[in-house]
């Protein structure tokens, strides 16, 4: 490395001014989604999306460019069916839940609505050998109400089979959930609505079969660095997750992500020597599945998690999250960013917002400060996970204007002449901060806690 000193300022307008005219954006999403498609983590396809990514870091000069091996728990999706027996006959569009158990099941419907304690009294032994209807997600009083906690207590009341209905009006989406012994059905919000419709007031018989089965496998995360040699002062991790479902190219959900972070490293490999700290680029595998790819990276570097500064993930990028930003149990660092993205970014709204979606919580959980790009106004596009979170669903202008704004914080973390702020949370203070979100029952029954 030498002791040049590039105009950080410039560099970032190069920066941007690369990405927003850069014409692999477009090539490489139309590859994965259309000549490889769908990505379940343990799979030969998701395999074929690592070789072909890292190919593409290796080609513009991204360092160790590598894999690391991640166990996990893959996913058979078999075929699965739906039909109304009575008070008529008809099929409905349906996919199996992710580690629901396979079977053959009929009998009456059951709206559980949010199945609360409320719920339960309501419908006591109603639920027994029940197909009971349950929202996919579910917010009581702006409080997120854990699905694998509803559908537990569901099994536990004795249902035979649920029926998980999802956000989009036509399509049924895919949900994951840690292993229950009965089938579960994902089905759409119209069909939901018209099954809770039909049973009012009569009995409704359906007749569900589940044949998917989860087996054990081997994905494996892949990482790249552009920055100062071994070992790295400070460390900045921007990652996105490459897995998705069988029934999906995952475009939105997370190509655009996969598409950022490479375009964001092809933009800053010209001046990757001169970067006084390291930036640690991630496709993680297996976050579809329970963050596995993320829980196995932070047991894997246990050792160099003091030295993780930030960790900004990009996980479903659209309009409205180019303009906010979450920074995550981290107030000293969530000032620094907004005050430097004011500057390039006036138009960016950055909060100090608690947020437990993606692949940056098994950091969180470590203490190790986090982000990620946020809608503030609500407009999460309904069909991820569905067939057609395809590519020309995607504006490339989507991918642009977040990459742009990523790529801004991150320079301005790399290369601050003074020490960056913030730092590792304790244990200690983990459990405090968990406790004034009061998501502790939500993160025990999602992921685990440290």
């Amino acid at each position: 490395m030498t002791s040049f000193t590039p105009d950080w300022q410039m560099v970032g307008t190069e920066v941007a001014e690369a990405i927003s005219h850069s014409p692999h954006i477009e090539r490489l999403l139309q590859t994965l989604c259309r000549e490889i498609g769908p990505r379940p983590a343990g799979t030969k396809a998701i395999a074929e999306a690592r070789a072909l990514l890292s190919t593409e870091w290796r080609g513009f000069g991204m360092a160790n460019v590598h894999t690391e091996d991640v166990p996990l728990t893959a996913w058979d999706e078999g075929a699965c069916s739906l039909e109304i027996t009575a008070p008529e006959q008809r099929k409905v569009a349906c996919v199996q839940c992710i580690n629901s158990a396979s079977g053959t099941v009929e009998g009456r419907v059951v709206d559980g609505g949010k199945l609360d304690l409320a719920d339960l009294l309501r419908l006591g032994e109603k639920l027994v050998g029940s197909i009971v209807l349950v929202k996919g997600f579910d917010f009581t009083g702006g409080k997120f109400e854990p699905l694998q906690k509803r559908i537990s207590v569901a099994q536990a009341a004795g249902a035979a089979a649920i029926l998980l209905i999802g956000s989009h009006p036509d399509l049924p989406a895919i949900f994951f959930i840690s292993r229950l012994q009965i089938p579960i059905l994902n089905i759409s919000a119209g069909a939901g609505k018209e099954l809770i419709e039909l049973s009012t007031g009569t009995e409704v018989s359906v007749r569900l079969q589940a044949s998917g089965h989860a087996y054990p496998a081997t994905c494996a995360n892949l990482m790249g660095e552009l920055g100062p040699g071994d070992p790295p002062r400070d460390i900045i991790i921007t990652c996105a997750h490459l897995d998705g479902f069988f029934n999906s190219p995952g475009a939105i959900d997370d190509l655009t992500g996969i598409v950022a972070i490479t375009e964001i490293a092809r933009a800053l490999a010209p001046y990757g020597q001169h970067l006084p700290r390291t930036l640690r680029v991630v496709a993680f595998t297996g976050e579809e599945l329970g963050y596995a790819g993320s829980k196995s990276y932070v047991r894997t570097h246990a050792d160099e998690l003091d030295r993780t500064r930030f960790i900004l993930s990009q996980d479903c990028l659209y309009e409205n999250t180019a303009k906010g930003m979450s920074v995550i149990w981290s107030p000293e660092m969530r000032d620094f960013i907004a005050g430097k993205l004011d500057t390039a970014h006036p138009g960016v709204d950055v909060r100090n917002h608690f947020a437990m979606s993606s692949d940056y919580l098994p950091f969180m959980l470590q203490g190790v400060p986090a982000g990620k790009p946020s809608d503030w106004f609500s407009t999460f596009p309904s069909w991820t996970h569905t067939v057609i979170d395809t590519d020309d669903n995607v504006p490339l202008e989507w991918i642009r204007t977040n990459a742009v704004m990523c790529a801004h914080t991150l320079l301005t973390l790399l290369t601050a002449p003074e020490e960056l702020p913030g730092r590792r949370n304790s244990r200690d203070e983990i459990f405090k901060l968990i406790e004034q979100e009061d998501v502790e029952e939500c993160l025990r029954w999602q992921i685990g806690l440290p």
